[in-house]
């Protein structure tokens, strides 16, 4: 786990030359970010981004099952 972490910066900086095929979506309500525990240290990271730039609602769910509010307009990343 050590190596994945410190090969994390030079790994997030090679992603972004890597062209990827994705038509863009500009018409999400929100983005919902699942994970737990370790798990969920990456969303709470995006959501720092986010709440930083502003933008999208972005909330972070750690606990099992999906919140009853969520529906198909929100862009949903698990962890």
């Amino acid at each position: 786990m050590a190596g994945f972490t410190r090969k994390f910066v030079g790994d997030l900086r090679g992603s972004m030359s890597i062209e990827v095929d994705i038509s863009e979506d500009n018409d999400w309500s929100g983005v919902l970010c699942l994970g737990m525990g370790g798990s969920g240290a990456g969303g709470l990271f995006l959501k720092s981004l986010s709440d930083d730039s502003g933008g999208l609602p972005f909330v972070v769910w750690s606990d099992y099952g999906v919140p009853s509010w969520w529906g198909p307009d929100w862009l949903v990343i698990a962890t």
